[in-house]
C-alpha cells in the first residue's frame, strides 16, 4: 500500500508542474487553435465559392431585363416615328 501511495504521489508531482499536465494543455490549445484557423479559413473559401456562384445568375437576369428594356425601347421610338 505504500508503493503505491508512493507512485500515486510520484505521478501526481510529476504532472503538477509546467512540464508535465500544464505544457501537455498549451500543446492541445496551439493544435486546436492552429486547426479552428484552418477550418475557418475553408470556411471562408467556400463561402466566396457560394457568393460567386449565386451572383452569376442574377448578373445574367439583370442583363436579361436591360436587353428586354432597350428593345421595347427601341420599338416604342420605332412606333412613333
Amino acid at each position: 500500500m505504500d508503493s503505491a501511495k508512493h507512485v500515486n504521489r510520484y505521478e501526481a508531482a510529476r504532472l503538477r508542474p509546467e512540464r508535465g499536465l500544464k505544457r501537455h494543455f498549451s500543446e492541445l490549445q496551439t493544435a486546436v487553435s492552429r486547426l479552428l484557423t484552418e477550418r475557418l479559413s475553408v470556411l471562408l473559401s467556400e463561402v466566396d465559392v457560394i457568393e460567386q456562384d449565386s451572383v452569376r445568375p442574377l448578373d445574367d437576369c439583370q442583363k436579361l431585363i436591360e436587353h428586354g428594356v432597350n428593345t421595347a425601347d427601341e420599338l416604342l421610338r420605332e412606333g412613333e416615328v
